[in-house]
């Protein structure tokens, strides 16, 4: 009886085993998905700030410079905007950044204001956890008041829909105004060096002022469309 009942438990834990082997794993894409699906639209805009128009990014706002505008310099300034935002259903592509070989960016909500009764638009800024303070961008999205993305156009920068409002970087910087008739004003500044950057990089190096390169015109419309309006190449240059 004793050998009978010994391998009776045998055959019972083989089978245990065997039926678990093929239980499907949870998918953590699939979790975080899920997560995000069960936010509202109103607790993602909640995030963000509400800023009536004209609403401006400028140079001072692009908070990695200022660690290279001064010999004395001490660690990049850090932004006024301190809410992060995770991975969410309402910006494009965000669910799937936290299994990039990359990482997620550190998104972080700026502002919101609606372009019409019928629009609101969000604007966000993203950077690379392991990337420098140099590299800034500013994202803007535009939404139907029931969280239904209307964003259509985008710049060569653009990425999964959103449209670059403002940068920063080693070579160039962007800066931009939004009137409240929905014009987006945008300029392309030349970062000037004290030591060419191609032979002494900018660690160390300073950054001593800011040659306008273009400016370009753009067009918000009451359906959240965006058009270009009109360029125009200027040369000037910015005060920090």
């Amino acid at each position: 009886m004793k050998i009978k009942t010994i391998i009776a438990l045998a055959g019972l834990l083989g089978s245990a085993l065997f039926s678990t082997a093929f239980v499907q794993k949870p998918n953590p894409s699939k979790t975080l998905e899920n997560a995000a699906e069960k936010e509202s639209f109103l607790e993602f805009l909640s995030q963000f700030q509400k800023v009536e128009l004209p609403f401006s990014i400028g140079l001072n706002d692009l908070e990695g410079y200022q660690a290279y505008r001064d010999t004395k310099a001490k660690p990049a300034a850090k932004s006024k905007h301190t809410t992060p935002l995770k991975a969410t259903r309402f910006i494009p592509g965000s669910e799937h950044y936290k299994f990039s070989r990359m990482g997620p960016p550190e998104m972080v909500a700026v502002a919101r204001f609606y372009p019409s009764c019928q629009t609101v638009a969000v604007v966000y800024s993203s950077k690379q956890p392991f990337g420098d303070d140099l590299y800034l961008n500013y994202q803007m999205l535009v939404y139907d008041l029931k969280g239904n993305l209307l964003t259509k156009a985008q710049d060569k920068k653009g990425r999964d829909g959103a449209f670059t409002l403002a940068y920063s970087g080693v070579e160039n910087s962007m800066t931009c105004t939004i009137d409240a008739a929905g014009k987006i004003s945008q300029s392309t500044y030349k970062n000037q060096w004290k030591k060419d950057v191609a032979n002494h990089g900018y660690d160390g190096n300073k950054l001593v002022d800011f040659k306008l390169e273009k400016t370009t015109d753009f067009k918000l419309d009451e359906k959240g469309n965006i058009g270009e309006a009109k360029h125009a190449t200027i040369a000037s240059r910015a005060t920090p």
